[in-house]
């Protein structure tokens, strides 16, 4: 028996949201309130059928291609279109648990997040890790190494970042003189658009500008919320890269709220799209390094189920995809990351 299968795939909805209260035993009571709330529970239950369903036309067929009616089918999904991912910053990494981790990043995760920190890619000027066999630096795998995982198993990859001010994450050997690290940086986007761009579609482009510190050699602003870096790097990360690449500005859990016009993360979007700066995709984080700080969210203001789906909506406005590009839940206890 033959199957003919046409399946409208459904457009994969950046923003997660879960249906339901939350479990928990002691959650705030407010927090609870809040996702209780029975409009809150259509407008997530509506975004569902809208965006994470599509209908399916099956023609079972025989072999001689006539109609078969009244046939048993089973049908089991191997994929889908929505990304659902994670950082693979320890591939290979982990000794004699390195299979156990691969098997269970493969049964979870369609989509993953490989590592492009300046300062472990090229820790002295010109000598990049890019290639397997490069001098080892916990959580930052050759990028060759995860790139040939993901291919080999039909991951889709995304790489961060291209552009971030960070000192931390930056090389000690960077320039300081503006003129002189727009050269490295375009150095440094013409080498990874050249080995990756093929194989790695998703680009977070700038990182968290709107921290950026006035320290930082390239910081200069028309406005507090338009770092002008920010549009030059997109101009210049788009001479190198290809133009199915989708390149994301990123920012920092802060600036996902407040749902109106005041919100300095979407003026931002705005100017650099009424600008013309090319940005594919914008990038929302979500981090509570400790236990205090996502208790504190938990039953505070901003957690709320509502609210949140009011940003993504002013956002959506843009006609962009909107992506939840970073997580943080830390472990129980006082010091989640120790615990």
């Amino acid at each position: 028996m033959n199957a003919r299968v046409c399946l409208i795939a459904a457009t994969a909805l950046a923003a997660i949201v879960i249906a339901g209260r939350p479990a928990g035993a002691e959650l705030p009571e407010n927090y609870l309130k809040r996702w209780d709330d029975p409009a809150v529970q259509k407008r997530i239950d509506e975004g569902i059928e809208k965006n994470r369903k599509s209908d399916a036309t099956l023609t079972i067929l025989d072999s001689l291609g006539k109609p078969i009616s009244g046939a048993g089918v089973t049908i089991s999904q191997t994929s889908h279109d929505f990304l659902f991912g994670c950082n693979i910053f320890v591939l290979g990494q982990m000794k004699e648990k390195n299979k156990s981790y691969e098997d269970a990043f493969l049964k979870l995760f369609n989509f993953a997040t490989i590592p492009f920190y300046w300062d472990d890619l090229e820790p002295e000027p010109g000598k990049l890790r890019f290639a397997e066999g490069s001098p080892y630096i916990w959580r930052r795998p050759p990028p060759d190494r995860a790139v040939a995982f993901g291919k080999k198993h039909g991951l889709t990859l995304k790489g961060h970042p291209l552009l971030w001010h960070n000192h931390n994450h930056n090389p000690k050997w960077m320039p300081t003189a503006p003129d002189a690290l727009r050269r490295a940086y375009s150095k440094r986007l013409q080498e990874i658009a050249e080995r990756y761009a093929k194989d790695i579609p998703i680009w977070d482009g700038v990182n968290e500008s709107l921290i950026c510190s006035p320290t930082f050699p390239l910081f200069s602003v028309e406005n507090q919320d338009y770092p002008l870096y920010v549009p030059w790097a997109f101009a210049e990360a788009r001479k190198v890269f290809r133009p199915e690449n989708r390149l994301i500005v990123n920012d920092v859990t802060k600036f996902n709220w407040p749902a109106d016009e005041t919100n300095r993360f979407y003026r931002q979007c705005a100017k650099l799209l009424d600008e013309g700066v090319g940005i594919d995709g914008i990038g929302f984080q979500f981090h509570f390094f400790n236990r205090k700080s996502l208790d504190n969210y938990i039953g505070g203001d901003r957690c709320d189920p509502g609210t949140l789906l009011d940003t993504y909506e002013m956002f959506a406005k843009f006609g962009l995809p909107l992506w939840v590009t970073e997580i943080t839940i830390g472990s129980a206890g006082d010091d989640g990351p120790t615990a």
